[in-house]
C-alpha cells in the first residue's frame, strides 16, 4: 500500500462562524463556502495550492472526524482495497457527490480499530484560483508532505499500531512511553503524519498545522494570548521528535490544533529511538491531569539539566539531520 501524505481532516461543528472567525484570525487559513451533499452548509480551509485542507460541516450532532491519506491514483485506490481485503477490511466507495465536495477523482472510507473514519483518496484537486491567505504571512508547509499531522488517541495502543503499522504501512520514527506510550509514524519526509496516544478514552487529540515563517507562528500566538486566551491548552514549547515549535488551542469544535513552525524531515535511512519526552522545553498542558503535568515537568527539567537541544539554524530540517544533543 504506498499512501504518500496525509492530505486532508473533514469534520463537523455547531457553529461554522465561529470556525469561521477562527479560520481567518488565528489560523491564516483561506476560508471558502461550500456545500456538504445531503447535509448543507459547510467551510473548506485552503491552505496551499490545493482547493481544500480541511472540510467543516454544520452539524448539531457531536464531533464527527474523518482523515483522508492520498494514493498515487486510481490504480493504487483499487490496490489499497484489494490488500485491506485480503487484511479482513471492508471498504465502503464514497458517491460522485462526496468526491465532488472533496475535490477528488475517487475516495472510499473505512475505520480503524478505534473506530476512527479513514478515507484513502487519489486526485485531490488544484483550486482554480491561486492561495490567498486571510492574513499578511508567509503561508503554510504543505504540498507533497500532506496538510500536517494527526494525534488518535486509543484504548488498545497494540491494536492501533498493527493496523497503522502492519496494515497501512506506516513507518515509525520514534516513541514515548513515560507517562503513557505515544508512537509517531511518517509516511513522507514529514516526522510524523500520524501519531497514537494511549489513552483511557479514544478520538482525536489534536491536529498540526505548520507555517514556514517563524513571526507567523509568534503573531498567532498573539491572536490566541488576545482573542481566546482561555482556549489556549499548551503554552508555546520545542518538541524533542520533530523539533517543531509550537503552542495548542483549542478549536470551536472542542479538539486542539496543534500551530507549529520548524518541523524535522527525515530520510529513507532513519532509524526509530525512544525519546527522553515529549518537548525541548515550555509546551505546559494548562489542561492535563496532575500527574501528566509532574511528570512533564520532570522530563523538561531533564532537558535543561543535560542541555539538550535541537540543530540550528531552525525552520525545516533536513533529512537525517542528527539527533538533539
Amino acid at each position: 500500500m504506498n499512501i504518500r501524505s496525509l492530505g486532508y481532516a473533514g469534520f463537523t461543528a455547531k457553529d461554522l462562524e465561529s470556525w469561521r472567525t477562527f479560520a481567518n484570525g488565528l489560523l491564516g487559513a483561506q476560508v471558502c463556502d461550500a456545500e456538504a451533499p445531503g447535509v448543507g452548509k459547510a467551510l473548506r480551509l485552503r491552505l496551499d495550492a490545493k482547493c481544500q485542507r480541511m472540510l467543516i460541516t454544520q452539524s448539531s450532532e457531536e464531533l464527527g472526524t474523518y482523515l483522508g491519506f492520498e494514493v498515487e491514483g486510481r490504480d493504487a485506490l483499487a490496490d489499497a482495497q484489494r490488500r485491506l481485503a485480503a487484511a479482513g477490511i471492508t471498504v465502503q466507495h464514497g458517491s460522485p457527490e462526496e468526491a465532488v465536495f472533496r475535490g477528488v477523482d475517487a475516495f472510499f472510507r473505512l475505520t480503524d480499530p478505534m473506530g476512527q473514519a479513514i478515507e484513502l483518496f487519489c486526485g485531490l484537486a488544484d483550486d482554480e484560483q491561486a492561495f490567498v491567505p486571510s492574513r499578511a504571512m508567509g503561508g503554510f508547509c504543505a504540498g507533497d508532505l500532506g496538510f500536517g499531522h494527526a494525534v488518535l488517541m486509543t484504548t488498545d495502543f497494540d491494536k492501533s499500531k498493527n493496523f497503522y503499522c502492519d496494515i497501512l504501512l506506516f513507518r515509525v520514527s520514534d516513541f514515548i512511553t513515560r507517562p503513557n506510550r505515544r508512537l509517531f509514524m511518517h509516511i513522507n519526509p514529514r516526522h510524523h503524519s500520524i501519531a497514537l496516544s494511549e489513552s483511557p478514552v479514544r478520538g482525536i487529540a489534536h491536529l498540526l498545522v505548520e507555517v514556514n515563517e517563524f513571526d507567523d507562528l509568534g503573531r498567532a500566538y498573539d491572536v490566541a494570548l488576545r482573542d481566546y486566551p482561555d482556549a489556549i491548552t499548551s503554552s508555546l514549547g520545542r518538541h524533542s521528535n520533530d523539533f517543531m515549535t509550537s503552542f495548542y488551542v483549542r478549536t470551536p469544535s472542542g479538539f486542539a490544533l496543534e500551530y507549529g513552525w520548524g518541523g524535522r524531515l527525515v530520510g529513507p535511512h532513519w532509524q526509530p529511538h525512544e525519546l527522553f519526552g515529549p518537548s525541548l522545553w515550555g509546551h505546559d498542558r494548562r489542561a492535563g491531569n496532575p500527574e501528566s503535568r509532574l511528570v512533564a515537568g520532570q522530563q523538561r527539567q531533564f532537558a535543561f539539566d543535560q542541555g539538550i537541544r535541537a540543530p540550528s539554524p531552525g525552520g525545516p530540517m533536513r533529512p537525517d539531520v542528527p539527533d538533539a544533543h
